[in-house]
């Protein structure tokens, strides 16, 4: 069985939305069954209802913040799906090759297979997301420097990099780049 964060949203929802539906069939018993004519004459019962009232306002509350989590995540599906559309057009109209980045061995045969390597769109050479992630994209380069393939950054952002020793791996490829 495969989980997803929309199953699990969806799950969590379906269990607030039926807590919320106790609380406040709880909050109407609570004053449906008050024998005063005035919340101060029954501390017990008032205390009761307000701290009913808290849980189903914090209650509904989550409610909210779930359906923007779930709106988000469904804009961010279309995102991707239109970004998927928009390759696959690029990909048929000039003859491009769209490869899975952590798909390694594809990445290499592409690139021995190039003319160059064209590594551009964004700040891919920082190390605030993880070096782990700098490391990658230095290692294309790296592999297209290896294979004697030209390599053409353009409109690479370049850091932040924070790490010295980063600082220092970046510099030496970016420098040895045509």
């Amino acid at each position: 069985m495969r989980i997803t964060t929309r199953a699990l949203i969806r799950n969590y929802k379906s269990n607030l939305g039926i807590s919320v539906s106790n609380l406040d069939a709880a909050r109407t018993k609570v004053m449906s069954n008050r024998k005063f004519s005035k919340g101060f004459e029954d501390p017990t019962g008032a205390v009761r209802e307000s701290t009913l009232y808290q849980k189903y306002q914090k209650n509904q509350d989550y409610l909210g913040m779930l359906d923007d989590v779930q709106s988000f995540q469904n804009s961010q599906e279309d995102a991707i799906n239109q970004l998927n559309v928009q390759a696959k057009q690029l990909s048929k109209q000039y003859g491009l090759e769209a490869i899975p980045r952590f798909r390694v061995l594809r990445v290499f045969s592409a690139l021995r297979r190039s003319d160059a390597l064209l590594s551009g769109g964004g700040s891919l050479l920082q190390d605030t997301t993880s070096t782990r992630s700098l490391l990658y994209y230095l290692s294309v380069i790296r592999c297209a420097q290896w294979l004697n393939k030209p390599v053409m950054l353009y409109a690479n952002g370049v850091g932040p990099v924070r790490k010295p020793i980063n600082r220092r791996r970046v510099k030496k490829v970016v420098e040895r780049a045509t």
